[in-house]
C-alpha cells in the first residue's frame, strides 16, 4: 500500500466488522503510529486488533501489521489510546464486560472493576474516555458513571445516574465530564463537586442511544448525537464551563426533509465553531 491520492492512504481491507477504531502516534517516532480496531461479531468471539503503522519518509505508507488480538467476550464498545501515565509506553483502554488495559503487544496491564460491577456480575461498559491530566471515566447500562485513577487501579468516584447510559466524556481543561442517557439526558459532573449533578435539557426531547462531541477549542460547546426517536444533534452551550451547576442554553440541528440521524459527530481542530455529522442515510453535514 503506497500514498493514495487527494491525502487518502489505503484502503487497507480487514476481514471482519469494525464497531471502533483509535489512532495515536508511537513513542517510537519517525511516523509510527499505533492502530486499535474492535471486531462486531454477533455471534463469535470478539476481539481488539492492535496494528502498528508505518507512515515511513517521503509519503510511502506500509500496510498496517497486526502485532496482537486482545479476546473479548462480546463487541468491545468502545477503544481509547492513553497517555502513557508517566511512562513512553502507550496504553490502550477497552471496554466491555469490565475495563481493560493493555500494552500495545498484547499484554493485559490492569483490569478494573469497581464495586457495583462485581466479578461474578456482568455489567456491559457502553463507553469510556479519558482527560489528559490521566483520569479515565466509564459509563454501564446500569446507570453508573465511575471515575478511575489508573495509577492505582481504584475507582475515585461513582455516581448513579439512574438510567442506561450511552457515551462519556471529558471536557477539556475544565475537567468536566459529560454523560448521555438513554431516556433523553445529558448528565454534567464535576468531580470536585461530587454532590452537583447538573442535567442538560432541551426544548425538544429526544432519546439514546447517543454520542457526545466537547469542542476542542471551545471548551464551553458540546454537542449530543441522539440516535433515537426524536433524534437530532442537540448543541449545549455552557456558561462559565467550569462549574457544573452553571446555566447552559440549548439548540436542535436539523436539516429541513432530512429524517435520518447523525450517527457519529465531531468538531474540527482548526475551525473551533464547525461541527461534522455523519448521517445514517449516507450523508455527511457541516
Amino acid at each position: 500500500m503506497g500514498s493514495g491520492h487527494d491525502g487518502v492512504l489505503g484502503p487497507y481491507a480487514l476481514d471482519y466488522a469494525v464497531h471502533d477504531m483509535a489512532l495515536c502516534p508511537s513513542s517510537a517516532g519517525d511516523g509510527a503510529m499505533w492502530l486499535a480496531t474492535s471486531s462486531f461479531l454477533p455471534e463469535a468471539p470478539n476481539f481488539v486488533e492492535i496494528s502498528s503503522l508505518d507512515l515511513g519518509r517521503g509519503g510511502v505508507v506500509q500496510a498496517p501489521q497486526p502485532v496482537a488480538r486482545l479476546p473479548h467476550y462480546f463487541p468491545p464498545s468502545r477503544v481509547r489510546w492513553l497517555p502513557g501515565m508517566g511512562s513512553s509506553a502507550e496504553l490502550l483502554a477497552t471496554s466491555g464486560d469490565c475495563l481493560r488495559i493493555w500494552r500495545p503487544d498484547g499484554q493485559l496491564h490492569q483490569l478494573l472493576r469497581h464495586g457495583a460491577n462485581p466479578e461474578e456480575v456482568c455489567t456491559p461498559i457502553t463507553s469510556v474516555d479519558w482527560s489528559e491530566k490521566g483520569g479515565l471515566a466509564s459509563c454501564d447500562v446500569y446507570g453508573v458513571c465511575v471515575l478511575w485513577d489508573v495509577n492505582s487501579g481504584t475507582a475515585v468516584q461513582a455516581f448513579d445516574l439512574g438510567q442506561q447510559l450511552c457515551d462519556v466524556a471529558y471536557g477539556g481543561d475544565h475537567g468536566l465530564v459529560a454523560v448521555a442517557g438513554e431516556r433523553g439526558d445529558c448528565f454534567l459532573l464535576d468531580p470536585r463537586q461530587a454532590q452537583d449533578v447538573h442535567v442538560l435539557s432541551s426544548r425538544e426531547k429526544a432519546r439514546g442511544p447517543a454520542r457526545l462531541a466537547w469542542s476542542a477549542c471551545r471548551t464551553d460547546l458540546l454537542a449530543v448525537s441522539w440516535q433515537g426517536e426524536g433524534g437530532g444533534v442537540v448543541l449545549h452551550s455552557i456558561h462559565q464551563p467550569g462549574h457544573a451547576g452553571q446555566k447552559s442554553t440549548s439548540r436542535m440541528l436539523r436539516t429541513p426533509g432530512s429524517g435520518a440521524v447523525a450517527a457519529d459527530i465531531e468538531w474540527s481542530p482548526a475551525y473551533p465553531e464547525q461541527l461534522c455529522c455523519a448521517k445514517e442515510d449516507g450523508v455527511v453535514e457541516v
